[in-house]
């Protein structure tokens, strides 16, 4: 059996890396940090033009068709109430119902 040190621990802590000096390496950190700060909603727009308009028109699509819809809805619901009053005012049995119920309410 091999009771011979394991020599890789004494290795690792002797070893030491001493990477070459870059004088510009503060400034091109800063550089990449204000690049990342300036990147704004227009720049993302831009960069994904394809997919930013084709999200624009679907917004657009998918909002008229809800306006409209709601629009049918609300001319439907206005038409009754109008079609109601107009012939409560000029049909005389709605008229005269009307008065009999409220002689019998009071």
């Amino acid at each position: 059996m091999n009771t011979s040190p394991d020599p890789l621990p004494g290795f690792l802590q002797r070893w030491r890396i001493a990477p070459p000096d870059d004088p510009q390496f503060r400034t091109a950190v800063w550089a990449r940090l204000q690049a990342a700060r300036d990147t704004r909603w227009a720049a993302y727009v831009r960069q994904h033009a394809a997919a930013s308009c084709a999200a624009l028109a679907l917004a657009v699509v998918a909002g008229g068709w809800f306006g409209q819809w709601q629009a049918r809805r609300q001319a439907t619901q206005d038409r009754e109430v109008l079609t109601t009053t107009y012939l409560g005012e000029i049909d005389a049995r709605v008229i005269a119902d009307t008065r009999a119920e409220t002689h019998v309410h009071h």
